[in-house]
């Protein structure tokens, strides 16, 4: 059993992407066998592991025990804690059914969802609207750590899972990573394990040819995809492109070998990051939002000004109604200013800015309603 703070050494295995430098032969030669593939929403959570030895792990260290468990990322473990029982009743099944010969520890592997996500404090893809709650884990595969690692262990393994794939590693001995199918989603819904959910079975090329599947990245709606080989052949991440920059340029020179849609499809989304404002721009948010506010004022004012200390949850209401409102005004004259959409980083700290200034507006009408009712 692990201690806290000690090295993890089961690291999942790094998925290489259409965007990552150095992997162009590796993309080349999926696109030219062009299988089938599963494909998964990428969640921006952070990268989480669950061991029968007793132990949760983040990508790099030891967090938390059974006896040892506080927080992490400013969170509490409460969700996370109870999956120690579900990990060992998964390894009790796989052993039962499929394993009974031979001795293995089992690992879940998953995001952690933070607060907002990993790389913004704001909930940028609107996980929790979609029903990712933040402190919970979602699982994406597991891992097989067998006391041997013979042929029969391979085939038995590769029998059952056949996703499956041997990660090696100068950390650890070898040991089989199961990505999520629809056979180990099954097994976690038996479990009561929350798993990311699959989309669909497509071949690759085929995934850039589905406008419902690249709708969402090119409109910055999610992170991006991960795409499994059914065949044991590894993953693959498809996710937002990084900002332009001469580095980023001479990677998609790279890519010219590729043929068709798919470079065509590839080369629309790295560019589509010249069509994003990325950074907030205070004074011409507030040149903007002064002007909306001032013709809209009077509404909310009214709206705000209804008897808040009877009724508190009809001015929480009114600050949503009335957020969601200016936010659509205000993004529609940045936009328009710019030609060129907001981020979603910046559309939430926008949002952020004009709910605080309407909470600040019915809590000078609480106290003034409060001060009425007391005379």
């Amino acid at each position: 059993m692990g201690k806290i703070n000690d090295t993890f050494i089961y690291q999942w295995s790094k998925t290489p992407g259409f965007f990552t430098k150095n992997r162009e032969s590796i993309i080349d030669l999926h696109l030219q066998i062009n299988d089938a593939w599963y494909v998964s929403e990428k969640l921006d959570g952070s990268n989480m592991a669950i061991s029968t030895d007793g132990y949760i792990a983040s990508r790099h260290k030891i967090i938390a025990t059974r006896d040892n468990c506080n927080t992490f990322q400013g969170l509490p473990l409460n969700h996370v804690v109870p999956l120690l029982d579900a990990v060992e009743m998964l390894q009790d099944h796989l052993e039962t059914a499929f394993f009974s010969k031979y001795n293995f520890k089992l690992i879940l592997y998953g995001e952690f969802m933070p607060k907002g996500s990993a790389t913004s404090k704001f909930d940028i893809y609107n996980y929790a609207e979609r029903g990712y709650d933040q402190g919970k884990f979602y699982a994406f595969g597991i891992g097989l750590v067998f006391t041997e690692n013979t042929k029969k262990v391979e085939q038995d393994v590769e029998r059952i899972f056949k996703q499956a794939f041997l990660h090696t590693s100068t950390k650890q001995e070898p040991f089989y990573l199961v990505p999520i199918d629809w056979f180990l989603t099954a097994l976690f819904y038996k479990f009561n394990i929350d798993c990311v959910r699959l989309h669909s079975v497509q071949s690759i090329q085929n995934v850039f040819a589905r406008t419902d599947l690249m709708k969402p990245l090119f409109e910055r709606h999610i992170e991006g995809y991960i795409l499994t080989s059914l065949n044991g052949k590894g993953m693959l991440k498809l996710k937002t492109p990084p900002p332009r920059s001469e580095l980023a340029d001479a990677h998609m020179k790279n890519l010219a070998y590729i043929h068709g849609p798919t470079l065509t499809v590839l080369t629309k989304l790295y560019e589509s990051g010249d069509k994003f404002i990325n950074v907030f721009d205070r004074e011409t948010f507030a040149s903007y939002f002064n002007a909306v506010f001032s013709s809209n004022e009077s509404a909310i004012e009214l709206a705000m000004a209804k008897d808040v200390v009877s009724d508190p949850d009809f001015v929480d209401s009114q600050v949503w109604l009335h957020t969601e409102r200016l936010l659509y005004l205000v993004t529609q004259k940045l936009e328009d200013h710019y030609n060129k959409k907001l981020a979603p980083q910046v559309k939430c700290e926008i949002k952020q800015k004009i709910a605080n200034k309407l909470k600040l507006m019915s809590k000078y009408f609480y106290k003034a309603n409060k001060l009425n009712y007391i005379h």
